[in-house]
């Protein structure tokens, strides 16, 4: 390659690399400006919400328990024993017939002690952006707490805002350091698609008739251990 078509080669790349970074740095700032405050690391201090929506995840990683799994279970027990909901939507992937998320997440929030007729599920949560979508528009949901961690709930905070909806987040307990480095690399890239599928309209892969979800009466909270 001549000196001249290389310099411009070199020069493109360089470009292309600022401008990537530009988008991932204002697709991070401004998912958080929009937030603000509404996502809580304890449960305690949630405001009370009908409905808690619980975001999917593998219940395993290799052959080892998923840690954003069992976080994620842990902090919705807490929300529902403290009386701060009074049903769970959990929205996960089911497209295939050897992996339900919903239905291990709801039968391990069953041994938590969450009755079963109050958790409903969502097998076509295939991405954050249909789950929140489809919370609303399947769900029939105006406001709900989103329980993940916290950068995923931010964004799933930030897709909800752009529909009006009265959505505040639970962060669940994150991974330890060393892994959250390679977490926050993904959640950094899945922004700027969280901002691209806003701007572009785009709707969830399935949608379908309307289901209703059901709530408990009005609790006591109870002690959470």
């Amino acid at each position: 390659m001549q000196k001249p078509k290389l310099k411009i080669f070199i020069v493109g790349i360089a470009a292309f690399s600022a401008l990537s970074l530009s988008v991932i740095v204002f697709a991070n700032w401004r998912v958080s400006q929009v937030v603000g405050n509404a996502v809580f690391s304890k449960a305690e201090d949630v405001p009370e919400h009908d409905v808690a929506l619980l975001l999917g995840t593998a219940p395993t990683v290799g052959e080892k328990s998923n840690f954003f799994y069992v976080e994620r279970l842990k902090a919705t027990t807490q929300l529902w024993r403290l009386g701060k909901i009074r049903a769970v939507l959990i929205s996960g992937d089911n497209s295939r017939k050897d992996y339900n998320e919903p239905e291990q997440m709801k039968q391990d929030l069953v041994m938590a002690g969450i009755p079963a007729e109050y958790i409903t599920c969502d097998y076509a949560g295939l991405r954050t952006l249909d789950s929140v979508l489809r919370a609303n528009k399947v769900f029939g949901l105006q406001g709900f707490v989103v329980v993940s961690q916290r950068k995923h709930v931010e964004r799933a905070l930030y897709l909800a805002s752009d529909m009006g909806l009265r959505t505040v987040g639970l962060a669940a307990e994150d991974a330890p350091k060393w892994w959250q480095v390679r977490q926050h690399l993904r959640e950094a890239l899945a922004r700027v698609k969280a901002m691209m599928d806003l701007s572009t309209g785009r709707q969830p892969r399935h949608l379908g008739a309307p289901v209703a979800v059901k709530l408990a009466p009005r609790q006591i909270p109870s002690s959470v251990h």
